[in-house]
C-alpha cells in the first residue's frame, strides 16, 4: 500500500521539508532566562521569553528558595509572558517551549 502524500506531486525530500515546516511549528524552540522577583509575593510580572512564538509551558529548573511558580492572566505575547511567585524576592531559573 501507497503512503499518502501530502502535498500532490512532492517528492519525499518536499514532503518532508513541507512537514518540518508547516506541521512541526517553531513550538520546538526552548530558551532559558534567569528572572529574579520583586520584594512582594503573589503579584504578577513580565517575564521576556524571546521565543518569537506564544509559550506553550515552561519548567522551572532552578529557585533560589521554596517557592511555587505559576502563569498570570496579563501579559502574554510573543515575547513576554506573565508569572507569580508564591514567595517574594528570589532567583529562579525557566525554561520556556
Amino acid at each position: 500500500m501507497r503512503t499518502p502524500r501530502l502535498i500532490p506531486d512532492a517528492s519525499p525530500f518536499e514532503a518532508d521539508q513541507f512537514r518540518k515546516q508547516h506541521l512541526e511549528p517553531a513550538a520546538r524552540k526552548r530558551t532559558v532566562v534567569d528572572h529574579t522577583f520583586g520584594a512582594t509575593a503573589n503579584v504578577e510580572e513580565r517575564v521576556r521569553h524571546r521565543l518569537g512564538v506564544l509559550v506553550q509551558g515552561f519548567t522551572v529548573l532552578s529557585k533560589s528558595a521554596a517557592c511555587d511558580i505559576y502563569r498570570g492572566t496579563r501579559f502574554s505575547d510573543r515575547h513576554w509572558i506573565g508569572l507569580k511567585s508564591t514567595v517574594g524576592g528570589i532567583t529562579v531559573r525557566l525554561e520556556f517551549f
